[in-house]
């Protein structure tokens, strides 16, 4: 896989959240720690998004993750749904291709040390 695929959703969500609150790349990156060449290579493919890039870039967007990945509420047994596309698992993975964490049908998955939480949506 390619790094703009693996970027993606992330990449196409940050820009266009960036571009929806009005803010600039430049202060986003450097909020988030990085210079503006940095944020743009990772929304651009040409560096990997990491879990604590996501973290830190949730952080200044004032944005969970299920809105990082453009992720949709569902009902159980329903797919997951990313940007109009349908999946059964959202995976977290290593540089080196280890599951790191899984997004399924359930509220929390745990693996080494990292937790996902499913936070439903509150009326």
């Amino acid at each position: 896989m390619l790094i703009p695929e693996s970027n993606q959703p992330v990449a196409e969500k940050v820009s266009q959240l960036i571009e929806s609150k009005g803010l600039k790349k430049k202060a986003v990156a450097e909020k988030a720690g990085y210079s503006e060449q940095i944020l743009s290579d990772m929304l651009n493919g040409r560096r990997i998004i990491r879990v604590m890039d996501m973290i830190r870039i949730m952080e200044v967007l004032g944005v969970d993750a299920n809105t990082l990945f453009g992720i949709v509420g569902k009902k159980e047994g329903e797919m997951i749904t990313i940007n109009g596309s349908e999946f059964k698992e959202i995976q977290i993975i290593t540089n080196e291709n280890e599951l790191i964490a899984s997004i399924t049908d359930e509220d929390v998955i745990e693996k080494d040390g990292y937790k996902v939480v499913c936070v439903p949506v509150s009326d």
